[in-house]
């Protein structure tokens, strides 16, 4: 028999393994599949993230670059690293040299990008180009992205933006924009994930393994305890283990007396952590047990009742020893708690005020029976005092309710800007005459009705989403202008601004939504009015701009724009290489003709020569008046080559000039030349430049002159 119960007994043992086994593996598994998907997520919300980073830097430095904004430019840059994650922003060249930097790196600093990435922001691609690499403290992912509209909108000028060059220091191309990222904060969380998920799946399979374990013992354990408890006396060794497992009755007895008080130490501790002053009864009265807050009010009552001293006394007795004060509330507790104790109440529960320590106090008793098929009940005391001291309040509001509403009407018919009150339900309480007039309509017709009765549909269109967003968010929406009709001078507007208030309880809730209506009309003249002279200063300042840099009579720039045009240009040639051509044209026999013709013919002669310089040349071309009779054009990223299609095309434009004087059309020439750097002979000043193009002139006047000469 010995031999059996072994045998009997060992196969939980054998079982219980194989399911720890089971679960221990299917766990590991189901946290590894958890810890995939997790990270995948979390990877790519990270990539969201970065890439709408990565579109906000677009939008903000793309117009800067654009326009040439450097020290805007180094400052967007700058405050680029004020990004979550975002440890370095730079914007790099086609060579991977930096142009604006961040981190405060030499400009033309080669980085050490992939060359493969490089040439992917040269063929206009628009996938991802990162990579990562590990850095002191965590690994860092680089994000290079090119600058598409940059580009775009310079090539459609056929020009490269002001700054930086492309092409000036480096190799020409689309800039592109280096974001570095730090993924210790990625790592973390996936790290955080991974533990949730392993303690999560722990204590589930855990759990898991304990159902399945206690599921074993029922149907296997508890027989063999029988077993083993019936046949102990017959075999002569009780209280001896049996062979296989080392189950022994005085063990089993033990652990059904450690866990006993497991359970009795888990409901004291229930007991002592509720708020309530808590006594339990048996169905005697007598109490059992207390929690420290029943025990504390014992101490605190001067008086038996309504705080029974501590365990032991008998609560019934205590009420029916009650002093007098409390008689006629110690008799309807006793009554109650009689009741529930003998289960012909389900529940009883009063409120009665005692004097604790000089100070009145109020409480609500409650008494619940215990666990069905159980003799006894428990007995709650829940301070009240609070809700009391509101009720109070609440009645003494009420009371003054009535002198607040005259007051208040006195405010709304007294008051300078039109007010009005409206329920959540957008139901109007209250509104000044202000408000009323303004939507022609008495103040009774609106008291009780929807607002979308008492306003037009088309401005109620526009209100009720405000109205909507002050009630669900809670918070005031300001300074909502609107011009309406006059309702007091019909044909006439006036201008009017409205505040909403959200009206809150003590609590926090919304209970409606204040209305303040101001008529700002004169304000808004008044703005209108300065706004308009504002406009016409700034045309004033425009007009005095260009009558400093232009030529009054040919509309042409004048000789100091385009000497300050001439010194960029140079300046740029010196730092890119980029040549750049002049010319420098005289109006032939312009004095002839103002001795034969008068100074106004040749007035219009001048005016006719620039409209043509500027029809003929192109939008980029600087064309100046320079003297008297002397024009000068500056033809910028413009080579020999270029220049002398240019000078061809001017000869060609210059063939079809015709001033007509008394219907008599007389011809009109230029003397052209011509100066273009890097050429011969070489140029080593902007103004040596120019003194090459004007000998180049001139010798081709003196030649004019001969033609004519030798056809005369």
């Amino acid at each position: 028999m010995d031999h059996q119960l072994s045998q009997r007994f060992s196969l939980p043992s054998r079982t219980v393994q194989a399911l720890f086994g089971g679960l221990l593996l299917a766990a590991v598994l189901l946290t590894w599949v958890q810890y995939q998907a997790r990270s995948r997520a979390l990877v790519a919300e990270w990539d969201a993230h970065t890439r709408d980073t990565l579109t906000m830097l677009h939008a903000s430095l793309e117009p800067l670059l654009e326009a040439g904004h450097e020290p805007g430019l180094r400052r967007a840059v700058a405050d680029a690293v004020r990004y979550p994650k975002v440890q370095a922003v730079a914007i790099v060249d086609p060579s991977g040299g930096i142009l604006v930097d961040s981190a405060n790196r030499d400009p033309g600093l080669r980085l050490p990008i992939p060359a493969h990435l490089l040439r992917q922001t040269q063929t206009g691609a628009t996938a991802d180009l990162r990579w990562t690499e590990p850095r002191p403290g965590g690994r860092t992912q680089f994000w290079l992205s090119p600058l598409p509209m940059l580009n775009r909108a310079a090539a459609d000028r056929k020009t490269q933006p002001a700054f930086p060059q492309v092409g000036s220091d480096g190799p020409s191309g689309i800039l592109a924009l280096l974001v570095e990222v730090d993924l210790a904060p990625l790592e973390a969380l996936q790290a955080r994930a991974l533990r949730q998920l392993v303690l999560i799946n722990g204590l589930a399979f855990l759990a898991l393994g304990f159902i399945g374990w206690g599921l074993l013992d029922r149907i296997l354990g508890r027989p063999l305890d029988t077993v083993i408890q019936a046949l102990a006396p017959l075999a002569g060794q009780e209280g001896s283990a049996w062979p296989g497992e080392g189950r022994t009755l005085p063990q089993v007895l033990a652990r059904i007396t450690k866990t006993l008080r497991e359970r009795e130490r888990f409901h004291q501790m229930i007991l002592e952590s509720l708020p309530a002053h808590l006594a339990i009864l048996d169905r005697e009265g007598r109490i059992l047990a207390v929690n420290p807050s029943w025990g504390n009010l014992a101490r605190e009552a001067t008086k038996p009742f309504p705080a029974p001293a501590s365990e032991g006394n008998n609560f019934l007795t205590a009420c029916r020893q009650a002093p007098p004060e409390y008689a006629e509330k110690a008799r309807e507790a006793l009554a109650g708690v009689q009741s529930v104790l003998e289960g012909s109440l389900r529940q009883f529960s009063m409120e009665f005020s005692c004097e604790l320590q000089g100070t009145p106090r109020w409480f609500l008793m409650s008494v619940h029976p215990l666990a069905p098929g159980s003799d006894g009940a428990v007995i709650a005391y829940s301070e009240i005092s609070e809700r009391k001291q509101a009720e109070d309040g609440l009645r003494e509001a009420l009371e003054d309710s009535e002198r607040g509403r005259a007051r208040l009407d006195a405010l709304y018919s007294a008051t300078p800007v039109g007010l009005i009150y409206v329920h959540p339900d957008l139901v109007v309480e209250r509104v000044s005459q202000q408000v009323a007039d303004v939507h022609r309509r008495s103040v009774a017709e609106h008291v009780g009705r929807k607002l979308e009765e008492v306003i037009p549909r088309e401005r109620w269109s526009v209100l009720e989403p405000i109205y909507k967003q002050v009630l669900e968010s809670g918070t005031p929406y300001y300074s909502y202008e609107e011009e309406l009709p006059d309702p007091y001078t019909p044909g006439r507007t006036r201008f009017y601004t409205t505040v909403f208030y959200p009206d809150r309880d003590k609590e926090g809730t919304i209970r409606g939504v204040h209305v303040v209506m101001q008529d700002i009309t004169e304000l808004k003249l008044a703005l209108q009015q300065q706004e308009q002279h504002l406009k016409e200063l700034e045309a004033k300042n425009r007009e005095l701009d260009q009558m400093a840099i232009r030529d009054p009579l040919t509309g042409l720039y004048n000789r100091r724009f385009f000497d300050e045009g001439l010194t960029r240009e140079w300046q740029r040639f010196q730092r890119s290489g980029e040549g750049f051509s002049v010319i420098i044209m005289d109006v032939d026999a312009l004095k002839k003709l103002n001795d034969r013709h008068g100074h106004e013919a040749g007035d219009r002669a001048l005016q006719m020569i620039g409209t043509m310089l500027r029809t003929t040349l192109r939008e980029t071309d600087l064309v100046a008046r320079v003297g008297g009779d002397e024009f000068a054009a500056l033809l910028p990223r413009t080579d020999l080559e270029s220049s002398k299609a240019v000078v061809a095309k001017l000869h060609e434009a210059i063939k079809g000039l015709r001033l007509v004087l008394r219907s008599r059309p007389l011809p009109l020439t230029l003397s052209l030349g011509t100066a273009t750097v890097p050429g011969l002979p070489p140029a080593s000043s902007a103004a040596e430049l120019l003194r090459v193009a004007d000998k180049r002139m001139y010798e081709a006047k003196r030649l004019a002159s001969a033609r004519q000469t030798d056809a005369g």
